[in-house]
């Protein structure tokens, strides 16, 4: 079971018929994985880099983006965890953080974050 649980939504400005791309990073000296759904349909990501969304010429306007991380504690010096998204390709590049403390060393987090394309 997740100690912690982050929900938001939250709104990114795309282009007309043009991707986007997002990198997410785990900070605190923590490790992590994310999975990302579009419109329901699941993503390959890039965990060390930029995952595209969409294809190139595609509308995203309109569109709900899925973004969930699951964060687990592994730094001895803090039970801190955050995950910080960016995204670049839209109206303009933007980034949004996230952060939570888990209870207990070891414990888990879980970032279920949703982005209405606009």
């Amino acid at each position: 079971m997740d100690d912690a649980l982050i929900t938001a939504t939250k709104f990114y400005t795309v282009r007309p018929n043009n991707q986007i791309f997002l990198r997410v990073e785990v900070g605190d000296g923590q490790v992590g994985g994310t999975s990302v759904q579009l419109n329901g349909t699941t993503i390959p990501t890039n965990p060390t880099g930029d995952t595209a969304i969409g294809a190139p010429g595609q509308d995203l306007r309109r569109s709900v983006l899925q973004v969930v991380t699951t964060v687990k504690d592994q730094n001895p010096q803090t039970n801190r965890t955050s995950v910080v998204h960016q995204f670049r390709g839209g109206q303009s590049d933007m980034t949004f953080p996230f952060e939570v403390s888990v209870a207990a060393d070891g414990g888990a987090a879980r970032y279920f974050i949703t982005y209405i394309l606009s």
